[in-house]
């Protein structure tokens, strides 16, 4: 389902929190504690909103295997094995543009 909204949640002990394949979802003020991954977002998910959110004693706050248009911001992380996690075939640009360092 697209445009869903789960805020105010306490996750504790799951496997992954909050699993993510779809687009425009807004994940806000949860607190996500001690599984695999806090937030996991899949291949087909896009332009999700993932805000401030407090993610701790997970393996992975954040694990990314998806387009680079999600917005995440304010999160707070705290004793997670890694913070944020991009799969191998995560990229920052869109096919067809180029990237450039500054």
């Amino acid at each position: 389902a697209h445009h869903n909204k789960f805020w105010h949640n306490n996750l504790d002990n799951n496997d992954t929190g909050v699993y993510i394949k779809s687009s425009t979802n807004f994940i806000f003020d949860n607190e996500i504690v001690g599984g695999s991954q806090g937030v996991y977002l899949m291949e087909d998910a896009h332009a999700n909103q993932i805000v401030q959110n407090k993610l701790r004693h997970n393996k992975v706050g954040i694990y990314l295997k998806t387009n680079p248009d999600d917005f995440i911001w304010d999160n707070t992380f705290e004793e997670n094995g890694n913070n944020l996690q991009v799969a191998p075939e995560w990229r920052t640009t869109l096919p067809g543009q180029i990237a450039v360092n500054s």
